[in-house]
């Protein structure tokens, strides 16, 4: 199979699989809104960002090793199931010790953040989920970096398949409330906690080597930064709009992040595939692999500048049409926000080489954390001014700068030789397209898909030239592209 069909395959397979496990509040949007307040969803936007710091400081970014260190071991199954063993002993270990004290006395260390929610229940089931969760989610990932596609999709499917029905039942049967999805992923989340113990009893040996430890430790602790800096790109919006304005507004900022998110979820799936086979590449350093991964690249981020935009110029419609009126504002946002993911996926592609180099993971932390620090300083100056559309506006410059840095310190090493001219101009001209046709406001409907159509079909086409000098490159080779990309051989 070549190297795009590889590719292409399991990119279709994680995107959807991703989709699946991260985006059941997109899929139940329609009926949440019915049975969930703004306030419901700015509690579940503040535990949700609590718990994504709290799984950074379980995992110590071990996950990572675990990948990496595969193509170390992979020829010698012994060392390797040793080595994973270690991994899941300590996580396991780490996460229930740290998880409980986090209970006995989280109520005091939360309180600045969390504001009037209560601790309990919602941050406690909260933290239950952070203690479970993470094995279900290695495990995930050694069948990522394995390629074990398939199994990985049933796994997923499932295990949305069971988070959904206990989540309708209890917001919609039970009238739980923001409580009734919170319990819903704690139930979920022990019960494949279970399951991934069972799956990994052949491949792994419980217990501890300290060499394998401190060798993973090594590797992955200048990681945590730069997956803290990550969270905190994420979460700022959210607990700041919580602290400074209300949680009502956290929860309309939630509702915007859900539909910039869909890129995110289709670059974590793309990310997923790309992530083992350019490290495979980058390992051999064949120059025709690598032009040949170049190519795509570009024509992946064409094509995330291109859904960003579809998603900005539409959301406003689809956002009325699955939502309740209390939830309207939440378009405004909406562009800053799918931009923010756009900047995302090419920030994948990016850093990949900081990750594959041992020696480079110190520098990771660098372009994120300076990422971090921006969005954190911007919150703070434009929330207070701008609510909600300041948020949004300073999650996506954040991600801008620390995009920037994380290339500027990855060209260092990188062999790829990218093409950073054109990523930078194919995603300022999709971002102007996107962000100027929000003055549009006193037009009827017709009138304004209209304008939103003929600004799409101008920017395809000046996509296209600035990406491969053919406006109608997409419209002669795309099909035979997309299809080389998911045709299963």
């Amino acid at each position: 199979m070549s190297l795009i069909q590889r590719l292409g395959k399991s990119s279709a397979i994680y995107t959807i699989t991703t989709i699946l496990q991260n985006g059941i509040a997109f899929f139940l949007l329609p009926l949440y809104t019915r049975y969930l307040t703004p306030n419901d969803y700015g509690i579940l936007a503040v535990v949700n960002s609590i718990n994504g710091f709290l799984t950074i400081f379980l995992m110590l970014s071990l996950h990572g090793a675990m990948t990496r260190f595969y193509f170390d071991y992979r020829f010698e199954p012994e060392k390797l199931k040793a080595f994973w063993g270690t991994i899941l002993t300590f996580i396991l270990i780490f996460s229930i010790g740290v998880g409980g004290l986090l209970i006995l006395f989280g109520q005091i260390l939360f309180k600045p953040v969390i504001g009037e929610i209560p601790f309990w229940p919602f941050v406690v089931l909260g933290i239950g989920v952070v203690i479970f969760q993470p094995f279900f989610t290695i495990y995930l990932g050694l069948l990522q970096t394995r390629e074990q596609t398939k199994k990985y999709a049933i796994l997923s499917l499932t295990q949305f398949v069971v988070n959904v029905g206990l989540a309708i039942s209890l917001v919609v049967f039970a009238g739980w409330g923001a409580e009734g999805p919170l319990t819903a992923t704690l139930i979920t989340a022990v019960l494949f906690f279970m399951t991934s113990i069972y799956a990994l009893r052949e491949d792994v040996v419980f217990g501890i080597n300290k060499f394998y430890l401190k060798e993973a430790l090594r590797y992955s602790l200048p990681l945590v930064p730069h997956s803290l800096a990550s969270q905190i790109s994420n979460a700022t919006g959210k607990l700041f709009l919580n602290y400074l304005v209300n949680t009502g507004s956290a929860g309309l900022y939630n509702i915007g992040f859900m539909f910039g998110s869909i890129i995110g979820v289709v670059s974590d799936g793309i990310n997923k595939a790309y992530v083992p086979i350019s490290m495979g590449i980058l390992s051999t350093n064949k120059r025709e692999e690598l032009d040949h991964l170049k190519n795509i690249v570009l024509f992946l981020v064409v094509m995330y500048c291109l859904l960003g935009t579809v998603i900005s110029l539409f959301s406003k419609e689809a956002i009325f049409i699955l939502t309740t009126e209390a939830f309207y504002e939440s378009y405004i946002i909406v562009p800053f926000l799918a931009f923010y993911f756009v900047l995302g996926g090419i920030y994948y592609f990016l850093v990949n080489i900081l990750f594959f180099v041992k020696k480079a993971t110190k520098f990771v932390a660098i372009g994120t954390g300076i990422g971090a620090v921006s969005n954190i300083l911007l919150s703070w100056l434009l929330i207070p001014r701008y609510g909600l559309f300041g948020a949004a506006v300073a999650t996506m410059l954040a991600q801008v700068i620390g995009t920037f840095f994380i290339g500027f310190i990855g060209h260092a090493f990188e062999i790829i030789h990218w093409e950073y001219r054109k990523f930078i101009s194919i995603f300022i001209l999709s971002a102007i397209f996107s962000f100027s046709l929000l003055i549009f406001k006193d037009l009827n409907l017709w009138s304004f898909v209209g304008i939103k159509a003929i600004a799409f079909g101008v920017l395809f086409f000046l996509l296209n030239y600035i990406a491969w000098g053919d406006p109608f490159f997409l419209i002669t080779h795309g099909k035979k592209l997309f299809f080389a990309m998911v045709r299963i051989r």
